[in-house]
């Protein structure tokens, strides 16, 4: 998430959050809670505003979870009962580029499953699988996902498709205002 567009919330993509809270309370198991990583790009360390952000951040995150729908079960419930929330601050890209890569390598380092502070459950955490059984529980988790409308987020190919369609529709619609002109 780009740090300018933090508090925006179709920019910040705050609605496919929406989904993510609503699907995981719909669809799995909430007996233990999972990690959300907010990477924040081009974070400027300024006085407090690392602590304003994330201040701003969770606030955006409470007020989702207040107005989305949440089985009656759930209804009390906070976030926090669900996810732990971690935000991590990647410098500016362009103005301190060492101190982006270095942070990046850093994140990068934590997503191997033996490092030290990873980002993945440890084997004690993680939900133990028999090997023979693996097949029936991807069969299960994929016929589930394929099934919740929710999830049926579209491919890239068809947001291109949309996108280059609403520009030809753009200049169109500008052709012919500039042909009614002339009449």
């Amino acid at each position: 998430m780009w740090m300018n567009d933090i508090g925006r919330h179709a920019a910040a993509n705050l609605g496919l959050l929406q989904v993510i809270f609503e699907v995981n309370l719909k669809l799995f198991e909430q007996s233990s809670s999972k990690k959300l990583v907010f990477c924040i790009r081009d974070f400027v360390e300024a006085g407090s505003n690392r602590d304003f952000l994330q201040k701003a951040l969770k606030k955006d995150i409470d007020d989702i979870w207040a107005k989305m729908y949440k089985p009656e079960k759930f209804k009390d419930s906070s976030p926090d009962q669900f996810f732990n929330f971690e935000f991590v601050m990647l410098p500016h890209k362009v103005y301190a580029e060492q101190g982006f890569i270095e942070k990046v390598k850093e994140l990068k380092d934590r997503m191997t499953v033996g490092s030290a502070d990873s980002l993945f459950l440890q084997d004690s955490e993680q939900k133990q699988v028999p090997l023979d059984g693996m097949p029936v529980f991807i069969e299960q988790s994929w016929t589930m996902i394929r099934d919740q409308k929710e999830l049926n987020l579209p491919d890239q190919r068809k947001l291109v498709a949309d996108f280059r369609c609403n520009e030809f529709k753009v200049e169109s619609l500008a052709l012919v205002s500039e042909q009614i002109e002339l009449l």
